[in-house]
């Protein structure tokens, strides 16, 4: 039977379903992944093999990796857009996530206080999540968040990303996807499929939000495209032929793989 060791307190469990979950959560939420080890019935852990995960996982850098996201998604809820490390932005995701998720719940209270122990400014912060924020998302059940990769980050080449609150003033994609209708509409040019349906995706559950992605869509001809002669070039040529299937030369020809030699006995 296999036991697994737990080294939150140097203390050993044997094998449960419900004790390996729950001690999973635990790591996920505190940011440690080797708080629990899998080990066989005929080799114990030394000492020496707990101390070495023990101090892996020492208790400072477990309110370090907490106080971090908790000043992350307190920027987030307040600003509605950040830009950090990729890695920073899908935890801030899923934190953010979550406590919007707690903003649906019956016991307001019991949210409430769920919800402190995870962000700063609570004056500020919960006023807004418990109130703006409840009523943006009434008709959603989850993606209240989107990450958006950028490029790497000058210097040390980190990959970056945007972590933004979807259906708000500063959704970056909802921007950009208008910039595009504007510009193709300038250009006298037909809205390809994949931008018909990123429109329909991102005004579906927004309030006013076609009206709201049309408005738009004027202010960038205006602010972009008002002068036509400056992307006038940038047309598609006239010349450019449709694509054609590749043809193979006539001297090619495919014969079978061999079947591999059966190994002497």
């Amino acid at each position: 039977m296999e036991i697994f060791a737990v080294l939150y307190g140097l203390s050993v469990v044997e094998n449960s379903t419900e004790k390996k979950a729950r001690y999973r959560s635990f790591i996920l939420q505190h940011g440690c992944s080797k708080k629990v080890i899998k080990v066989s019935p005929n080799h114990i852990p030394t000492l020496e093999t707990l101390n070495t995960y023990t101090n892996s996982c020492n208790p400072r850098e477990i309110k370090h990796r907490r106080a971090l996201l908790k000043n992350l998604v307190t920027a987030l809820i307040e600003h509605e857009s950040i830009t950090t490390t990729h890695a920073k932005a899908k935890e801030t995701q899923r934190l953010a996530d979550r406590l919007i998720s707690l903003t649906k719940k019956n016991d307001i209270a019991t949210a409430t206080s769920l919800a402190q122990a995870d962000v700063f400014k609570h004056g500020q912060i919960l006023p807004k999540l418990f109130g703006e924020l409840k009523d943006r998302y009434a008709n959603r059940v989850g993606g209240f968040t989107r990450v958006l990769r950028l490029e790497p980050r000058i210097g040390d080449n980190a990959p970056q990303s945007i972590v933004e609150l979807v259906d708000g003033g500063r959704e970056m994609k909802f921007w950009l996807t208008a910039r595009i209708v504007a510009r193709l509409e300038q250009q006298g040019l037909e809205v390809d499929d994949l931008t018909k349906f990123n429109v329909e995706q991102l005004t579906k559950l927004r309030a006013n939000g076609p009206e709201e992605f049309r408005t738009l869509v004027e202010r960038m001809k205006l602010e972009f495209y008002q002068n036509v002669e400056s992307f006038r070039d940038n047309l598609p040529s006239e010349n450019l032929k449709a694509p054609t299937e590749p043809q193979l030369k006539k001297n090619i020809r495919f014969v079978q793989r061999p079947a591999k030699a059966e190994e002497s006995a």
